[in-house]
């Protein structure tokens, strides 16, 4: 029972890493094989809030639905009520359009649920946006990819947590995946270090691509705790020897899952394909 449970919970994170920008890849552990909860997966940022809600697959084999009807996503700032998250679907809920957050306030969510507790996260701020120095692309590295080399500033000397994503695009069309695949990027943590330098190696997605964006992320603690421990989980499962999994991060009360901020600059590099 525990691995159907499981699985469900695979394929709820899968269609949310399909869904929007907004997502996360992850597995997790412990759930009471016997009971529905709520699973819950939330990111924001200053102009974006998504926030994906599923429960438990159900072990009654004729009710196999996942919806989790008439719920109220209020969102909060430092702690007092801000506004109430739209749906189309009973899935998905969103930020109204033309709303902006304040990125200097702390940020939860409390879901209500009909006959159920309350679930409720932790207060998250949003990081500060990173600041990029330099970016060099050799488009013609190989004749199948290219090499991008980036540099930018930590934003202080405390701990910070940063990911970076290059996106492709032809004619302004983004044709490689844009959405925030975190969970298979690395995550880079600086202490200390006041400028950060890497290499990412593309794989042309069309050999038409014209145009790079690369986009460094500044993820909060809480995300790259998920993502961390998301990482450590599948390691410690599969490793034969470990005598603990390790569990996946949550910052939630009465359910299950994340609530998590993040910010990010971007630079933009024009290609001369052909030449």
């Amino acid at each position: 029972m525990r691995y159907i449970f499981k699985h469900a919970y695979l394929v709820f994170l899968a269609y949310f890493l399909e869904a929007c920008e907004t997502q996360i890849i992850s597995t997790s552990k412990g759930f009471p094989p016997y009971r529905e909860e709520m699973l819950v997966h939330g990111l924001f940022s200053i102009n974006n809030v998504h926030v994906a809600i599923q429960r438990s697959m159900p072990f009654n084999i004729t009710d196999v639905g996942d919806t989790v009807h008439g719920l109220r996503v209020k969102l909060y700032a430092d702690n007092s009520y801000l506004l109430t998250l739209v749906t189309q679907d009973d899935y998905n809920y969103f930020l109204p359009e033309g709303i902006l957050l304040n990125d200097n306030s702390f940020f939860h969510i409390e879901i209500e649920c009909p006959n159920q507790k309350i679930l409720k996260s932790k207060n998250v701020k949003i990081p500060a946006t990173p600041v990029i120095d330099t970016v060099i692309v050799n488009p013609y590295w190989t004749g199948e990819g290219g090499e991008v080399l980036f540099a930018f500033q930590n934003i202080s000397k405390e701990t910070h947590h940063y990911c970076v994503k290059i996106l492709q695009y032809v004619n302004d069309v983004c044709v490689s995946n844009d959405s925030l695949t975190f969970g298979w990027n690395e995550v880079i943590t600086v202490k200390e270090q006041s400028r950060i330098e890497g290499k990412q190696i593309l794989v042309w997605q069309d050999r038409s691509v014209n145009k790079l964006e690369v986009r460094v992320y500044h993820l909060s603690d809480e995300l790259a705790r998920f993502l961390n421990s998301m990482l450590e989980n599948l390691r410690t499962e599969g490793d034969a020897y470990s005598e603990d999994v390790v569990p996946v991060f949550t910052n939630l009360e009465n359910g299950y899952g994340i609530w998590a901020s993040y910010s990010y600059a971007s630079r933009i590099i024009l290609l001369n394909p052909g030449q």
